[in-house]
């Protein structure tokens, strides 16, 4: 009798302790493998700057010491001159108007799945961060993506549809959002400069392990 109780009782306590095992191992596998406890943060961000972008600013007419939410329709229209304002504005400015916290990026792609560009006194292919503070965006996204696909972490990324008026006429374009942070122990810094036609000359990286990275990318 007492050994049977004994067989029951060490075969209680085998279960519970392999129980245990089993939980702790999922749990840390979980862990290990999640994006981020937060990236639903990340993800409602994105949401949010697609919501504000996709609405008219206020005033409608405006600059940075007087917008008071910032939007980039023209009553259903993209336009131009709402994005060439918007990347004028100092990136810092950007995030207040928008209300998030983590870095972000957005741009258009055309029906033929070319990124749409706009031309101002400086070239945009996408607004947001670059390492600097003012103007915000550049004219280059190949260098955001590839920066983006090797150092960052937790990426969201929305997609609207919009129409926009560029060039001179009326597409139909994706706006494509990116909220993310980096990679810990990184900090990237996008140095860039212009020559006088304007084209992207010169790219560093730097991070904080410190290694540098310098990048020539024209005249």
């Amino acid at each position: 009798m007492k050994k049977a109780q004994s067989i029951v009782i060490s075969s209680f306590l085998f279960l519970l302790v392999f129980g245990l095992v089993i939980s702790v191992l999922v749990y840390y596998f979980t862990i290990l493998n999640s994006p981020g406890s937060d990236y639903e943060d990340y993800e409602r961000e994105a949401r949010n700057i697609g919501e504000l972008l996709t609405s008219e600013a206020y005033p409608t007419v405006w600059d940075e010491s007087t917008v008071k939410q910032i939007g980039l329709l023209e009553g259903d229209i993209l336009t131009e001159g709402q994005l060439i304002r918007f990347g004028n504005l100092s990136y810092t400015k950007t995030k207040s108007l928008l209300g998030i916290k983590e870095e972000y990026v957005f741009y258009f792609i055309d029906k033929h799945d070319n990124v749409v560009t706009v031309t101002g006194k400086n070239s945009w292919q996408y607004w947001g961060w670059n390492g600097r503070d003012r103007p915000n965006g550049g004219p280059d996204y190949k260098i955001i993506f590839d920066l983006l696909a090797a150092r960052s972490r937790n990426l969201a990324t929305e997609e609207k549809f919009v129409k926009m008026f560029v060039n001179g006429k009326i597409i139909e374009a994706k706006m494509v959002i990116h909220v993310w942070d980096w990679v810990e122990g990184v900090i990237p810094f996008l140095g860039t400069g212009y020559n006088f036609a304007g084209q992207l000359f010169t790219i560093e990286e730097k991070y904080a392990v410190n290694e540098a990275i310098n990048l020539t990318m024209g005249p």
